[in-house]
């Protein structure tokens, strides 16, 4: 896995993301990696996607990470299985079985009459 994950970061500089992104995409997929090897040794992620991608969004979410955190990692896995999937390193969208959690929307906050007449 991690020889398709060096070629997958090889293809983002490519396509000239940035240096940031290009090192969160790859400390997210180290992460995904070494969940699978401490959780899904030897076991063939193809054949196995939708018990294992359930199960690590579900770890992802019981480690108190934020929302937004977890979308972004499954952004970042579904554009890695995209790219294993041009590749042919994979024949199926596995991708279909990450079912991702709603966001969190905030109202907007409004300025008060009063706010609005000191502003002005």
């Amino acid at each position: 896995m991690e020889q398709f994950i060096k070629r997958f970061i090889i293809h983002l500089r490519q396509r000239n993301f940035s240096v940031n992104t290009i090192h969160a995409y790859e400390n997210d997929l180290k992460e995904f990696v070494k969940f699978l090897n401490k959780n899904f040794k030897n076991i063939d992620l193809e054949k196995n996607a939708k018990t294992i991608l359930r199960l690590y969004i579900s770890n992802l979410i019981k480690d108190n990470k934020n929302v937004t955190t977890v979308l972004r990692k499954m952004s970042v896995l579904k554009s890695f299985i995209k790219f294993l999937l041009n590749e042919k390193i994979i024949m199926q969208d596995i991708s279909k079985y990450i079912i991702l959690p709603k966001a969190k929307k905030n109202l907007p906050v409004f300025l008060t009459e009063y706010e609005i007449k000191q502003l002005l």
